[in-house]
């Protein structure tokens, strides 16, 4: 009645494990993906990956902001007066309409050229019959051009500074295409976790089945007299141990599970698992062949070389504010005034009334000491930014390096791992062929199930290290998003 009752009990334990570690990978309502799909689904639907994008986007209208300096500035505007105020005077008028109509165009050209036109007409009216015209039409059209000669000489500064604000914009595509890489690699990295532990739980679960037969296989000896009960205790309590892995391994699945979710923004009530197989294909190439293809396409070192450009280009800048600002002004005054609008604006554009004026304006501090202080700090940043490239590529060939040693130890113990599967299952297949002979032991058949248990549990957690030295190994060359770029867009 006893071993009936344990029975049970042991059953019961069975049932409620399948229904707790069940369901991972083939759940009829989730998502079996394999790591490539992890991928692209980290690149087009992450909420991190999203963010980065979106910066990157809301960073590329800088560009246009800082070329927004180059637009045509319209004004226009009219306004209308009357003055009926009292004059002591009885050849002043008692009552005066003034009309005025302006309008202008403001232009900013490349080459640091300033231009502004404007037009205005003025009609005066008044009772007055000692004004000469009345009403009276006054046109005026002026031009105004200013070109630097020294200091932003035809635009050099202007131009440099949307230089410098596009390259920044590319320097900052340049760190979220970074960004978006470490996602996608910690991505990749869940998914390796999620089937080491899909493979650990299968692992667990099969050794629970042994450890059922073996109970089956002990009890019946216990009833034929072969074996003693600590022998039959040993099996029931092997049992019980084997639920408490199932347990915990099923537990810590779900949360590699919820993990992958996560980076994916996938809703966690959904479930997901991965496939088996699918492994990347091994890397070829000596050390360095990586460590080439890292210093060359590494977005990092790209951003840095982008920053020496930048630095390069406000050395010049400062050099070039050491000048004296001498400026070149012209202005052009077209006049006309008449009875009729068309006629005073005629006499305006036939240049009746011409003025025009040249000057030369300079200006420099004597000493000038803030911009040679400025020029000097922009050559010291640029030599620092070159030293900080060359601490960049040392620490890029030291990361391909590690990682490329990585994968090979890895490559290596999986290769080890193999072989001490094979010979632990090969040393409990012996053991097993000495118990039903009589010659063995529960405790020593229990002790060689958990060391094949503990070799396969140590293989898939190396197979996982494996994979995941893999990836980093690209991740370290900037490789890792190249099969993905078309899905990528514009960064």
């Amino acid at each position: 009645m006893l071993k009936k009752l344990g029975l049970a009990g042991i059953f019961c334990c069975l049932y409620t494990v399948a229904a707790m570690g069940g369901g991972e990978v083939l759940d009829p309502h989730g998502v079996v993906l394999d790591v490539e799909a992890v991928s692209r689904m980290s690149v087009a639907q992450s909420l991190g990956v999203s963010v980065y994008r979106t910066d990157a986007l809301i960073n590329r209208e800088e560009t246009g902001i800082a070329e927004g300096r180059y637009d045509t500035q319209l004004s226009a505007g009219a306004s209308y007066d009357r003055n009926e105020a009292p004059a002591a005077s009885v050849f002043a008028p008692t009552r005066t309409d003034t009309t005025v109509v302006r309008g202008g165009l403001a232009k900013e050209f490349v080459t640091g050229t300033t231009l502004e036109t404007s037009f205005t007409s003025n009609r005066t009216e008044s009772d007055s019959s000692f004004v000469a015209v009345n009403p009276a039409y006054a046109t005026d059209g002026r031009a105004v051009l200013n070109q630097p000669l020294l200091e932003n000489a035809f635009g050099f500064l202007d131009r440099s500074e949307l230089e410098k604000v596009r390259i920044d914009v590319r320097r900052f595509n340049f760190r979220t295409l970074r960004a978006i890489e470490d996602a996608v690699l910690e991505a990749r990295r869940a998914a390796w976790r999620l089937r080491a532990a899909q493979e650990l739980l299968m692992i667990q679960k099969q050794g629970l089945k042994e450890a059922v037969f073996f109970y089956r296989v002990t009890r019946e000896k216990l009833t034929l007299g072969l074996l003693e009960k600590p022998d039959y205790y040993a099996a029931r309590a092997n049992i019980r141990s084997r639920i408490n892995d199932v347990l915990l391994v099923a537990n810590e699945m779900r949360d590699a599970e919820n993990e992958l979710k996560d980076q994916l923004s996938v809703p966690f009530e959904e479930r997901v698992g991965m496939a088996s197989g699918g492994d990347p294909a091994v890397p070829e190439g000596a050390f360095e062949f990586w460590a080439g293809r890292a210093i060359a396409s590494r977005a990092d070192h790209q951003d840095a070389l982008l920053a020496i450009q930048s630095e390069d280009l406000a050395v010049r800048m400062t050099r070039n504010a050491l000048w004296p600002r001498l400026d070149l002004e012209a202005t052009l005054d077209l006049n006309g005034l008449d009875r009729e609008f068309d006629r005073s604006t005629e006499q305006a554009l036939d240049g009746e009334d011409l003025t025009y004026s040249f000057s030369l304006m300079m200006d420099m501090p004597l000493e000038n000491r803030a911009e040679r202080g400025r020029y000097r700090q922009a050559k010291y940043r640029k030599e620092k930014m070159l030293t900080e490239l060359l601490r960049l590529e040392r620490r890029i060939v030291k990361e391909v390096d590690a990682a490329y040693r990585a994968v090979r130890v890895a490559r290596e113990r999986l290769n080890n791992a193999d072989q001490i599967v094979d010979l632990q299952r090969r040393k409990l297949s012996a053991e097993m062929r000495r118990f039903h002979q009589g010659r063995s032991g529960s405790n020593v058949v229990i002790d060689y199930q958990r060391d094949l248990r503990l070799a396969l549990d140590g293989r898939a957690r190396i197979e996982s290290t494996y994979l995941q030295s893999l990836d980093t190994l690209k991740h370290a060359a900037g490789i890792l998003l190249e099969p993905y770029e078309s899905a990528m867009g514009p960064a």
